[in-house]
């Protein structure tokens, strides 16, 4: 099977008729083909939404190590003793 060097995919976007027309428009404004303004607009919202994956990332690294300081914080295991105890130094199960 050969392959030309001039291959074209298609890409269907169904839109209502005034989308569609608001998209003619708003890319003439920018000066752009109507495939360049929607490649462009696909990849502000990929970014967009990359940017905000990171910042839930970064928030729930910091929920993760905050649980983390405040169970280490509420017990702790003296040396030879593995009964929890809880920072007042009274075992855990007496304080509930």
């Amino acid at each position: 099977m050969s392959h030309s060097k001039n291959t074209w995919t298609a890409l269907l976007i169904r839109c209502q008729s005034a989308e569609a027309d608001k998209i003619r428009h708003a890319a003439k404004q920018e000066r752009r083909t109507l495939s360049g303004y929607v490649l462009h607009a696909v990849l502000q919202r990929l970014a967009v939404q990359e940017k905000v994956r990171r910042t839930v990332l970064r928030w729930a690294e910091k929920a993760a190590f905050n649980a983390e300081k405040s169970v280490k914080r509420n017990l702790q295991l003296p040396l030879g003793d593995s009964s929890p105890l809880h920072r007042s130094g009274r075992p855990a199960d007496e304080l509930r």
